[in-house]
């Protein structure tokens, strides 16, 4: 399955590579299966990436995301990225803001689709671990270019 999301997802990838590098462990995974029943529905999985992007972010947890926050997790962001993303334009974005701009390429749908390898619409724990392991195996500079990479092994 080819990706062609890379230009539109730098900052999802940023938050998808930092949780997901950590999703295999019980303890975590257990944050992602969120009802304790053993799989991640897509639902829940979309709740984790985007509470746990959001507050990787909010360095001081002031529930707002500042430029300077943005540009502390990701360097390369630039002002307009910035400002696409502030929906309001008052100088911040809200989880609300965050959530709407996270997925609208369906980046989270393409995402979920190359990890759940037995394609039943759940993600198992064995799923979130071995797409931990591609992650970890991949020799890339940034964070995208490594999801990209661990996303296009499972080609």
């Amino acid at each position: 399955m080819k990706l062609p999301f890379a230009h539109t997802c730098a900052l999802l990838a940023c938050g998808s590579f930092l949780l997901l590098t950590q999703c295999a462990t019980e303890d975590t995974y257990s944050r992602l299966d969120a009802n304790a029943d053993g799989k991640s529905t897509r639902k829940e999985f979309d709740a984790y990436m985007k509470q746990g992007f959001f507050h990787r972010i909010d360095i001081d947890n002031d529930r707002l995301i500042t430029f300077s926050e943005w540009q502390a997790f990701n360097p390369k962001v630039t002002q307009s990225q910035f400002l696409n993303a502030d929906l309001n334009r008052d100088g911040y974005i809200s989880r609300a803001e965050s959530d709407k701009r996270f997925d609208r390429d369906g980046s989270l749908t393409k995402l979920f689709n190359v990890i759940d390898v037995d394609k039943n619409g759940t993600l198992s724990n064995e799923e979130a671990a071995a797409f931990r392991s591609a992650l970890n195996l991949t020799n890339a500079a940034t964070p995208i270019e490594r999801l990209m990479k661990a996303a296009q092994s499972y080609e």
